[in-house]
């Protein structure tokens, strides 16, 4: 059952990018939509409008967005740091990887930007 709707959400989503050309930029609000419509994301009316809760996730990437320039090293490391044949590890690694990752990219933008953290 669990693959069905897997399968219907990764249907979805391949209608969406056949429909986009290549020069066009994907709608992270329309992705984190239909990510919302799926049952795996266990949201319900009491969690809020979907709408809203897709707004305000957008916004908070857009703070939280990391720069290009520390990609390729966080990429690099996601291959060779990665326990990727065992869950448990995976998880946790990927965590690590990601966790060492963003506080890169946040302290950048504060030593870019004091004003904004004053």
């Amino acid at each position: 059952m669990m693959q069905q709707r897997e399968n219907k959400c990764s249907v979805q989503l391949r209608k969406i990018l056949k429909e986009t050309k290549a020069s066009e930029r994907l709608s992270i609000k329309s992705l984190i939509l239909l990510a919302l419509d799926s049952t795996e994301s266990g949201w319900c009316e009491e969690d809020g409008d979907k709408e809203e809760l897709a707004q305000r996730a957008v916004e908070i990437l857009l703070v939280y967005s990391p720069k290009m320039l520390y990609l390729p090293l966080y990429m690099l490391r996601l291959a060779t740091d990665v326990e990727w044949e065992e869950e448990e590890k995976c998880f946790e690694t990927f965590r690590r990887e990601t966790a060492h990752y963003y506080p890169t990219v946040l302290d950048a933008d504060i030593k870019d930007d004091r004003k904004r953290h004053r």
